[in-house]
């Protein structure tokens, strides 16, 4: 840990804080340190991704108690409409329809190129993911949302072994929006 940056080695100190507190709460089953902290690239700007990994999803009551547990606040509400996300969720489905393909990776670069060869995939996909960052955040959340749903669709076509009702059952949920930012440490 010595020849990690301040910019890491800070960060970490404060997520074994929050591991701390967080490990206690019943069913967490391994927390981890991800991105650039994990990696030794931290710098001033870098954000702290804490995985934490479940012997099966935690309910309301239990987001709530690690909320609690932090003395922290949600910063984004769960239907966060903003394009960083669209792109994240973008390559999500963009990796899941190369599977369906049964295509290798070939960069996000060529992503919306890639899409058009693709047999199975929603219609007209490659275009409507170009259109969704034309769109308001709302719209633009909605649209993505309609391409989620296609493509478990398709999954459910491909694969009827698989059970999607867990993702599909958190797509639909009703989630309370908490408009302040996290707040770890009073």
């Amino acid at each position: 840990m010595s020849n990690l940056s301040y910019h890491c080695k800070w960060r970490i100190e404060l997520a074994k804080q929050i591991c701390e507190k967080v490990k206690i709460i019943e069913g967490v089953k391994a927390i981890v340190i991800g991105g650039s902290v994990a990696r030794g690239y931290a710098d001033e700007y870098s954000d702290l991704e804490i995985p934490i990994f479940w012997d099966k999803l935690p309910n309301e009551n239990t987001r709530k108690l690690i909320v609690k547990e932090l003395n922290a606040e949600y910063f984004y509400p769960y239907n966060y409409e903003a394009n960083e996300d669209n792109v994240i969720l973008q390559k999500n489905i963009f990796l899941i329809l190369l599977a369906l393909n049964k295509l290798y990776f070939p960069t996000f670069k060529w992503m919306y190129k890639s899409l058009e060869t693709f047999k199975i995939k929603p219609e007209n996909i490659e275009q409507r993911f170009r259109d969704i960052f034309t769109y308001p955040p709302k719209e633009a959340y909605e649209n993505t949302l309609v391409i989620i749903m296609e493509t478990l669709d398709i999954i459910n076509e491909v694969y009827p072994e698989l059970n999607t009702s867990v993702i599909l059952s958190k797509l639909k949920s009703d989630r309370i929006p908490h408009d302040n930012p996290v707040n770890i440490w009073v």
